[in-house]
């Protein structure tokens, strides 16, 4: 499949070697529920062009989602308009942000990813 050697070629690129957890770079990370705060993470935008299945595959290698996950939140990013996922800290949101426009450049994939601070109010999940 091409999006998956797309991947195999982002993970050559950042130094990251098959058969050493490159599918979970990171911890296991779900959206926010509705009774907690968004504090960090990335907002993925919606668009008419990328691929369902590129979304999913960049939101489990980056985001740490399992397939049900991101299945999930790419429905809400086509439906809503945009979903976010929280991340633990600002940098590996960014880091995160930053790889999956880098995956998206590299297949010619107009998506919007970035990195996004939490503000006041509660962010809906899938």
């Amino acid at each position: 499949m091409r999006i998956r050697g797309i991947l195999q070629r982002l993970r050559a690129t950042l130094g990251i070697q098959s058969g050493q957890g490159a599918g979970r770079l990171r911890p296991k990370l779900s959206p926010v529920p509705d009774n907690q705060l968004f504090l960090q993470g990335i907002e993925l935008l919606n668009d008419n062009v990328t691929p369902m299945s590129f979304v999913i595959d960049a939101l489990m290698l980056h985001a740490g989602q399992s397939k049900r996950e991101a299945t999930l939140l790419m429905l809400k990013i086509h439906h809503e308009g945009s979903a976010r996922v929280a991340f633990a800290s600002h940098r590996e949101a960014i880091e995160a942000a930053r790889a999956i426009c880098l995956a998206a450049e590299a297949g010619r994939h107009p998506l919007v990813c970035r990195p996004v601070l939490g503000s006041s109010s509660a962010v809906s999940a899938p």
